[in-house]
């Protein structure tokens, strides 16, 4: 039996393989598979420098300084410290917020505070490894340092790929799109494609109570009557199903969750001939496609799909979808300095 689930899982894998479009594509998948069967760091490293051009280069900037600190000891700093690792560059400390996490060590540094590193480490090169509060770290930090002595991990060139998420030149918008933004958190990414065609409709889906009210200021702030804001969370089926209420990004579907939150199946809410479909909804991607699954077949709609929440999505969702439209092309783009922020697109 696990000869035949193996040779299954195999055969997945390589309709998948065969069906993206581009090298690119193939590399990063391959880095996301490598990952997922060692937890090896190594392949997230290959991954950043297959997703992006020219990736670390702005590094060796820190070569031969005096002091390398790392600010921000989050979700991407252990890449931080592993990609200076590989260019031979030195990090002294680390230094974050957390009181939990200073005076220990992570990978082997030191975590210090910022008082510590602005009282005592003023002649230190920063490199801010977080992407999500940089803009208010560097206004923190060009308080008391020069910026000449402050650059960020991800690059320049990297935060321009990282904004354009959803949006890989792959997906040729176009005006009149019909747009369905699945987890649209604070309407974000419905705003961008504002910004890149003429939109005829948007169906934003939220089912975070705390988050509903950010979409609805923004709708009225931008004065748009074009958008259906859908207070449910997207499914296979019409439910009522536990939910982790944080009032961020990361709320999500979970049977230990706080909330009860209502569900809803995309086929059952929507007629209308659907364009794009985004879906950024931590973990509940395949669900919500088998909900969407008429509206697929029937227009195969651009499809802009996060695969990293779970690592069986890099193999279940796009082995899903070409059941259901084989002639999809496959693309994978990452977007950011870690592990997560993979994204399948699907185009005909």
């Amino acid at each position: 039996m696990e000869g035949q689930i193996s040779k299954d899982v195999l055969s997945k894998m390589q309709v998948i393989y065969a069906n993206l479009r581009d090298e690119k594509s193939k590399r990063i998948y391959m880095d996301k598979l490598l990952y997922a069967v060692s937890n090896d760091i190594k392949y997230v490293y290959q991954l950043l420098e297959d997703s992006f051009e020219n990736f670390g280069e702005h590094l060796n900037y820190l070569k031969n300084k005096k002091e390398v600190i790392i600010y921000g000891a989050g979700i991407n700093c252990e890449m931080a410290v592993y990609a200076c690792k590989k260019k031979n560059i030195s990090v002294n400390y680390l230094c974050d917020r957390d009181s939990n996490k200073q005076g220990n060590q992570l990978w082997g540094i030191e975590v210090i505070s910022p008082e510590r590193l602005i009282n005592e480490h003023k002649e230190a090169t920063i490199l801010i490894s977080t992407t999500t509060f940089y803009d208010e770290v560097m206004n923190y930090l060009r308080k008391y340092f020069s910026k000449d002595n402050i650059i960020s991990f991800a690059g320049k060139e990297q935060m321009e790929v990282i904004k354009m998420q959803y949006f890989d030149e792959v997906i040729k918008l176009k005006d009149g799109e019909i747009f369905v933004d699945g987890g649209c958190f604070d309407f974000e990414t419905s705003k961008l494609l504002l910004e890149q065609c003429k939109v005829e409709k948007i169906y934003a889906f939220e089912p975070d109570l705390i988050n509903l009210p950010k979409v609805e200021k923004q709708v009225e702030n931008m004065q748009l009557k074009n958008v259906d804001i859908i207070p449910a969370g997207m499914w296979n089926c019409k439910d009522i199903l536990r939910f982790q209420s944080q009032g961020t990004i990361k709320s999500k579907l979970d049977e230990r969750g706080d909330v009860e939150v209502n569900v809803v199946a995309v086929d059952d809410v929507i007629n209308d001939k659907v364009t794009f479909i985004k879906m950024d909804i931590e973990g509940s991607e395949l669900k919500a496609l088998q909900g969407a699954k008429n509206t697929i077949k029937k227009y195969k709609p651009n499809l802009a799909i996060c695969i990293y929440h779970k690592p069986e999505d890099i193999i279940d969702i796009p082995d899903y979808l070409h059941s259901l439209v084989p002639e999809y092309k496959f693309y994978i783009r990452h977007y950011s300095m870690n592990s997560a922020e993979t994204v399948l697109y699907a185009v005909i």
